[in-house]
């Protein structure tokens, strides 16, 4: 990763399909997902909001149960970025036929969207948890 990390090289790598490659590895991983989570909320940006905040407790939680998360934003990423002619026009037919077919895989209705996709599973090897501070050491409700 630290090879891909400078964007001028990986600008420089992606002219020889390397986007490509690691799109494919990331692809193998989710469909080897032990368990996917989807969090599928109402569509502006105070539900986005709303709906970040909802990610940030759950990741937590799922980590304090011992759980792995591993977040995917490419694909609601590259659904947004349709709707604001964002996307490279080779990907335009692409990703209309997959918002076409996303309700009936994840289930949203009218007017839902997704806002993020986590693979879930059991660590395969024990991770380093963040040094972050009890809350009651970094917040008070004074009120």
């Amino acid at each position: 990763m630290r090879v891909i990390a400078d964007w001028q090289r990986m600008k420089a790598l992606n002219r020889f399909g390397l986007f490509k490659f690691l799109a494919m590895t990331e692809t193998q991983l989710l469909a080897q997902a032990p368990a996917m989570f989807c969090l599928i909320g109402k569509e502006g940006i105070s539900n986005t909001i709303d709906a970040g905040r909802l990610l940030a407790r759950i990741w937590i939680e799922l980590n304090s149960l011992g759980l792995a998360v591993h977040p995917y934003y490419v694909l609601t990423d590259q659904l947004i970025r349709m709707d604001s002619d964002g996307l490279p026009v080779d990907m335009i037919d692409r990703m209309a036929d997959v918002r076409h077919r996303l309700p009936a895989i994840i289930g949203t209705g009218q007017n839902e969207m997704l806002h993020m996709l986590l693979r879930v599973g059991l660590p395969k090897r024990a991770v380093p948890r963040s040094k972050r501070l009890p809350l009651e050491r970094v917040y008070s409700d004074r009120s």
